[in-house]
């Protein structure tokens, strides 16, 4: 198998672009991609401070090391969510990448914050730890870039992370969520815009890209999400694919040609002012305080 671009030996078989590269015109071709997504959606320009949100994984790392080889100012926070062992090691490695390549990172602990790991929480609160870990990670990101000055956060969801959230929206007809599965979501008062530059590329293609450009990060997956329901759409979504490659792009595509039919069904709320931490809410005191400040919520008389 040659590479298409140079006739020297190809690294990868890209199927759904029947397309063969070698490792030096694949990394061009992610990078590129990159580089489409943030142009066709007007995501971000070179002058304005990215805050690259972290986990140790390929995506989010892959993601930091192209914005920062294409001159983007990039800064990163990892969330240390206390996931014992997991936790551990997805720090070590963002730790690692930031001294790698010489980026500034932030890091903020539950233990550190308020004493203990996520868990604990999710058990006086009886939610689940997968919908408690987004709480905390968008009220962290939203703070951080807030409080710090940044124009934009992006993310490092891909394809499949999109398509498969995508297709479990539309199972549920859960419009609400629908609307927001943008590329980019505009800023609302404090909450800085999001991007997710990796739209363009598979899961495949970001750990493809990491390896083959020397970027260590996290393999194993966090403990807690073995059996949620965005895997069980990732698994269907490939088989899907390996049969019709292109499948999961076209998908996406269609969605974004037809999003205004979801838009049109958006119900506009108006967002207020967490008595608590200030940051914007459907309620007068918003989740990640009634979950974290509990005694400042009771003695509010919000119980």
């Amino acid at each position: 198998m040659k590479c298409r671009k140079c006739g020297e030996r190809a690294a990868i078989k890209l199927y759904q672009h029947n397309l063969s590269l070698c490792r030096e015109h694949f990394c061009e071709f992610v990078e590129e991609r990159v580089k489409k997504a943030i142009h066709d959606f007007c995501m971000f320009e070179k002058e304005e401070k990215i805050l690259v949100v972290i986990s140790g994984g390929k995506d989010s790392l892959a993601l930091s090391y192209i914005l920062n080889k294409l001159g983007y100012s990039v800064s990163l926070l990892y969330i240390d969510l206390g996931i014992d062992e997991y936790s551990d090691n997805s720090r070590k490695f963002c730790e690692e990448f930031a001294r790698k390549f010489a980026l500034s990172l932030k890091i903020i602990s539950l233990r550190e914050e308020w004493g203990k790991g996520i868990r604990a929480f999710c058990c006086q609160t009886y939610k689940s730890i997968c919908s408690l870990c987004g709480l905390v990670k968008r009220y962290y990101f939203n703070k951080v870039a807030y409080e710090e000055g940044f124009d934009v956060v992006a993310t490092g969801h891909n394809l499949d992370d999109m398509v498969s959230a995508l297709l479990s929206n539309l199972l549920g007809w859960r419009t609400s969520y629908l609307v927001k599965q943008l590329p980019l979501l505009p800023e609302e008062g404090r909450l800085k815009k999001k991007a997710k530059p990796l739209i363009y590329l598979t899961e495949r293609e970001t750990a493809a890209y990491a390896f083959l450009s020397g970027i260590s990060f996290l393999r194993e997956e966090c403990p807690y999400s073995r059996d949620a329901s965005f895997l069980r759409m990732k698994h269907l979504l490939n088989e899907v694919e390996r049969s019709s490659p292109g499948t999961k792009f076209s998908f996406y595509r269609g969605f974004l040609e037809k999003r205004h039919l979801f838009q049109e069904q958006e119900e506009k709320v108006d967002l207020k002012d967490c008595l608590l931490c200030g940051f914007p809410s459907l309620l007068e005191i918003c989740s990640f305080c009634k979950t974290f400040r509990k005694e400042e919520v009771k003695n509010a008389g919000k119980i």
